[in-house]
């Protein structure tokens, strides 16, 4: 089986345990991932409070490169 992943930003800083488990979960179930290129943050802490509109581009620009791939998604961030 083959998911898009989007780990998210905290994945490398506060939320790297969270990423380590979905990570060897997944592969210990044969599980495949694939990050979508240049996936960007999707603001949840920073833009939600400042700009509504500018979160939901956010989000939107990431699905959109997940549905270009063909694959359902799997997100494990932790915001």
């Amino acid at each position: 089986m083959k998911y898009a992943y989007f780990p998210g930003c905290s994945a490398e800083s506060t939320a790297r345990d969270l990423y380590l488990s979905t990570v060897a979960v997944a592969r210990a179930l044969g599980i495949e991932f694939a990050e979508p290129e240049a996936w960007s943050c999707c603001g949840t802490t920073m833009a939600h409070q400042v700009d509504h509109d500018l979160s939901l581009s956010l989000a939107a620009a990431n699905l959109l490169k997940v549905k270009d791939m063909g694959l359902d998604m799997v997100v494990s961030c932790a915001s």
